[in-house]
C-alpha cells in the first residue's frame, strides 16, 4: 500500500479494463482531526438553555448529537480522502464511487479509518496526429438553374388550385375514385389499403406520384370519365407489401383542378423581407449557399472522423458504454415507451441478425471520438465563450416554442443538462479546431464564428 504526500495510504487495483478498486486508509490522527473539526462545528451551532452559543459542554453535545457527529465525520473522511487520492494520482473518474459491499464503515475514535470503493475511469491513450490531416472542404456552387427552380417552387407554394372545365394536364390535381383487383389479404395490410381503394382521393399529376405511372395514365381525362389502368409497383416501392406487385385499377374522375401560380405582388414578397422576385432569388441563393457550406463542413467532419477513428482502440468505461448502447438499441427499434413514468428497456436480441454487433461497433466508435475531442480541447486549452452557450439556449428555446427567459429558468437548476451542453459545445470547438488545421486549410474566420449546432444536449455523453 502506497503512502501519499498527504499521509493517506492507498492501494489502487485494476479489476477490469477501466475499472479500479481503491483501498484507502486514513491515519488515526488525521481522522481524529476531522472528528474534532466536525464536533467544533456542532459546538458553535448548538444552543441549549443556560449556555451561551459555543459554550455548551462537550459531553452534553455528544449525548445529544454523538451519532450524527460520527456520521458526518464518516462522510467527510470518505469524500475528502477520495478527492485527495484522485487529485494526487490524477485519476480520470468516469462514474460514481461504489462502496465495497454497499456498506460505509463507521468512524471509530482512536483507529485508522479504512474503506474500499470501486469506480470506473477513462483510459489513458496517446493522441493521434490531428493537425495537418489531408482532408478537403468541398463547397458545391449554387447554379442559376437551381435558384430559378427554387423560386418557381416558392411561387407554386403560394398559388392555388381551382376546378377547370378541360381535360387533365400534367401538374393538375384530380379528385378521383379508384378500385383495384388486389386480393383480400393485401387489402388487409394497413399501410397498403389506402393505395388500393379510395373515394374522393386527391391525385397530383406530378412527381412525386402516390401511385407509380398515374400521371401518364390520367392526363387527357375529363371530369366524369373513367379508365382502367395497369399499375406496376417497383421493387423498392415505399410500401413493402406492394413491392413488385402488378395490379389493375379502375379510375373515375370527379373533378379536374388546374393550378394558378401566385401573383407576384409587392405584398407577397414583403412577407419574406424582399421587394420583388429578384430579391427573393437573392435570398434563396443565400440560403442554398449556406446549406452547401453546412453540408461541406458536415462531410469534412465525417472524413475527419473516418480518418481518426481507426487509430482509436482504447477500452471504454463499462457503464458509460452500456448506457450509450442501450440508448442506441431503443433508437434503432424506434421505441420510446414510457409506462408509469418508467422507460421500458428493450434488449439487443430484438435487433435484426447482425445488427447488434454493428450497432455496438458504432457506439464504441462514437464514444471514442467524443473522448478524443475532449482530450483535444484539453490539450489545446479550448473554451466555450458565454455567447456560444446563450446562442445555443436561444435556438433551443425557439425550437421548444418557449420564451428564452423561460427556457433559461427551466434549465438553470439542471446541472446534468448544463454539463452536457458545455461538453457538446466544447467538442464542437475541438472539431472546428481540427478542421481549421487540416493540410492547406484556408483562413477560417467565418468558421470560427459559426453558430453552435443545436442538437439536443440530453443525448450528449
Amino acid at each position: 500500500m502506497e503512502t501519499l504526500a498527504n499521509g493517506l495510504k492507498a492501494e489502487i487495483t485494476t479489476t477490469a479494463p477501466c475499472c479500479l478498486s481503491l483501498q484507502i486508509v486514513v491515519p488515526a490522527d488525521t481522522a481524529k482531526k476531522t472528528y474534532s473539526s466536525v464536533l467544533a462545528q456542532y459546538s458553535q451551532k448548538v444552543v441549549r438553555p443556560g449556555f451561551r452559543a459555543g459554550h455548551t459542554p462537550k459531553q452534553l453535545i455528544l449525548s445529544l448529537y454523538g451519532k450524527a457527529i460520527e456520521a458526518d465525520t464518516t462522510e467527510r473522511l470518505v469524500n475528502q480522502s477520495l478527492n485527495e487520492v484522485v487529485s494526487e494520482k490524477k485519476l480520470r473518474i468516469a462514474g460514481e464511487f461504489a462502496l465495497k459491499d454497499g456498506v460505509t464503515p463507521q468512524y471509530q475514535a482512536g483507529k485508522d479509518y479504512e474503506f474500499t470503493v470501486n469506480t470506473e475511469v477513462f483510459a489513458d491513450f496517446e493522441l493521434p496526429q490531428y493537425k495537418g490531416l489531408d482532408v478537403v472542404k468541398n463547397v458545391l456552387p449554387v447554379e442559376g438553374k437551381q435558384v430559378d427552380e427554387a423560386a418557381e417552387t416558392f411561387l407554386r407554394m403560394h398559388g392555388n388550385y381551382a376546378v377547370v372545365e378541360r381535360a387533365a394536364e400534367a401538374g393538375d390535381m384530380l379528385k378521383v375514385d379508384y378500385t383495384s383487383d388486389a386480393d383480400e389479404e393485401l387489402k388487409g395490410v394497413k399501410e397498403a389499403s389506402y393505395l388500393l381503394n379510395a373515394n374522393s382521393s386527391w391525385q397530383m399529376l406530378r412527381e412525386p406520384e402516390s401511385l407509380p405511372g398515374v400521371t401518364g395514365a390520367l392526363v387527357g381525362l375529363k371530369a366524369g370519365e373513367a379508365k382502367d389502368v395497369a399499375i406496376e409497383f417497383p421493387a423498392d416501392f415505399r410500401v413493402a407489401a406492394l413491392q413488385g406487385k402488378k395490379l389493375n385499377y379502375h379510375f373515375t374522375i370527379q373533378e379536374v383542378h388546374g393550378f394558378t401560380p401566385a401573383e407576384q405582388t409587392p405584398e407577397l414578397f414583403k412577407q419574406y423581407g424582399c421587394e420583388d422576385l429578384d430579391g427573393m432569388k437573392a435570398m434563396l441563393r443565400k440560403r442554398m449557399e449556406d446549406q452547401n457550406e453546412h453540408n461541406a463542413i458536415a462531410e469534412m467532419e465525417k472524413d475527419i472522423r473516418d480518418m481518426l477513428a481507426p487509430q482509436l482502440s482504447f477500452p471504454l468505461p463499462p457503464t458509460m458504454f452500456e448506457h450509450a448502447y442501450q440508448h442506441a438499441i431503443e433508437h434503432e427499434l424506434g421505441h420510446h415507451d414510457h409506462e408509469e413514468g418508467k422507460e421500458h428497456k428493450h434488449d439487443a436480441s430484438e435487433l435484426p441478425a447482425g445488427k447488434a454487433e454493428e450497432l455496438k461497433a458504432e457506439v464504441e466508435k462514437d464514444i471514442r471520438m467524443e473522448l478524443l475531442l475532449d482530450r483535444i480541447a484539453e490539450t489545446e486549452k479550448l473554451q466555450v465563450p458565454p455567447q456560444d452557450f446563450y446562442q445555443y439556449c436561444y435556438a433551443m428555446a425557439q425550437q421548444s416554442g418557449m420564451p428564452p427567459e423561460e427556457f433559461m429558468k427551466k434549465i438553470s437548476g439542471n446541472s446534468t443538462y448544463l454539463n452536457n451542453v458545455f461538453a457538446m459545445l466544447l467538442r464542437q470547438k475541438a472539431m472546428a479546431f481540427v478542421r481549421e488545421n487540416v493540410k492547406g486549410a484556408r483562413p477560417a474566420e467565418a468558421e470560427m464564428n459559426e453558430s453552435p449546432k443545436t442538437e439536443d444536449a440530453t443525448e450528449a455523453k
